[in-house]
């Protein structure tokens, strides 16, 4: 039986795959949230609009889902809040 050798080279891809992901996901924050949705109040049909550009362009924005169920939880709107939080890729961010 002869030694297998491995290759480190991909390490390097794996540690800077999740930093280019994140600060992705800072530029659809900033350019949704930040710079868009903010100019509106919670409970306007833009903050929505805005909130929804940002996931469809990246859905694993746990952020933008909080922020998505925000005027309903203000609202005393739970129920219907908590369905935005409950989503499966609220964890991810």
């Amino acid at each position: 039986m002869s030694p297998t050798l491995f290759s480190c080279q991909n390490s390097k891809i794996e540690k800077t795959a999740p930093e280019e992901n994140k600060s992705k996901q800072k530029a659809i924050v900033d350019r949704y949230l930040v710079n868009s949705a903010h100019q509106y109040s919670y409970y306007s049909k833009e903050w929505q609009k805005y909130i929804d550009m940002g996931l469809k362009e990246d859905s694993t924005i746990a952020y933008l889902w909080q922020q998505k169920a925000m005027p309903l939880f203000k609202q005393g709107k739970y129920e219907l809040g908590m369905q935005y939080l409950d989503k499966d890729n609220y964890l991810n961010y």
